[in-house]
């Protein structure tokens, strides 16, 4: 498994705000069940679907942004979603159960490094996501991953 940081970028991203993107009827993550059978893709062991509209205050984008949003028990079960991602040191010490918004045509928020940015297109057989864990326990609210190569993940199905 190449684990290189080659093809994938680290964006570190402050969310303030984002909850107002988001109804009222929406569930949010503290109350979520995971339910696999949300999107109708079987996922391995250690994943769970969540409902699309499922609110995320640290991801942003609404239900027709999103591609799939699925919890991961801890950080290296976020490569079972995704096994040809670059290594991130950060995953491997993570021990908290993490959502994770995998957008359908890039990241739809602002990237924090990149002053005037905003949505964006990933680079093709790609996609970005959002990692929103409890606790800041990635060391803030979220973190992004642009450019996840596809190939082999459950979601390429």
């Amino acid at each position: 498994m190449d684990r290189s940081l080659k093809g994938i970028s680290l964006i570190l991203i402050c969310a303030f705000g984002a909850a107002a993107c988001y109804g009222p009827a929406a569930p949010s993550f503290a109350d979520a069940t995971p339910n696999e059978s949300v999107s109708g893709v079987l996922l391995p062991s250690g994943l769970s679907d969540l409902p699309i509209d499922i609110v995320t205050p640290a991801c942003v984008g609404d239900m027709d942004t999103r591609l799939a949003v699925v919890q991961i028990q801890d950080g290296p079960s976020f490569y079972a979603l995704f096994p040809r991602a670059g290594f991130a040191p950060e995953l491997d010490t993570l021990r908290a159960t993490t959502v994770v918004v995998v957008y359908r045509d890039g990241y739809p928020g602002p990237i924090r490094t990149v002053p005037g940015t905003g949505p964006r297109k990933p680079e093709p057989g790609t996609v970005d996501a959002c990692l929103e864990a409890p606790n800041n326990a990635l060391g803030q609210p979220s973190v992004v991953y642009l450019n996840i190569p596809l190939d082999q993940s459950p979601l390429s199905r």
